[in-house]
């Protein structure tokens, strides 16, 4: 086997390990355990770790989503203490969404989980 077809094997492997957890993942969506995060709601707060502060329909644009959605999200994201809401200072009608501490925790938790 060459280099390069051992590369292709472990890449194809990967995938479908990455198809596999997001199946399961997505059944699991609707009805998350009791303190754990939804899939979406997961995503929501990566993004907003990656991005850093951003304002509800910034973050809305990123996920693809409606403005709705994204304030539902947040409102899950704080309920956990994973995100905070505070007033723009630029623009005093905005409002940024940006992670704490313990959603940063979270996101790193979630991604040495499924490395």
């Amino acid at each position: 086997m060459t280099m390069a077809t051992s590369d292709a094997r472990l890449v194809a492997e990967a995938v479908e390990g990455l198809v596999a957890a997001l199946v399961h993942q997505r059944r699991s969506a609707r009805d998350p355990e009791p303190g754990e995060l939804s899939t979406f709601q997961s995503l929501a707060l990566a993004s907003i770790v990656d991005l850093g502060a951003l304002r509800l329909g910034s973050l809305a644009d990123a996920l693809g989503t409606t403005d709705a959605t994204a304030s539902r999200t947040v409102d899950v994201l704080e309920l956990h203490g994973f995100a905070t809401r505070r007033p723009d200072t630029g623009d005093g009608r905005g409002v940024l969404v940006e992670p704490t501490s313990a959603g940063r925790d979270e996101v790193r938790r979630q991604r040495r989980r499924l490395t």
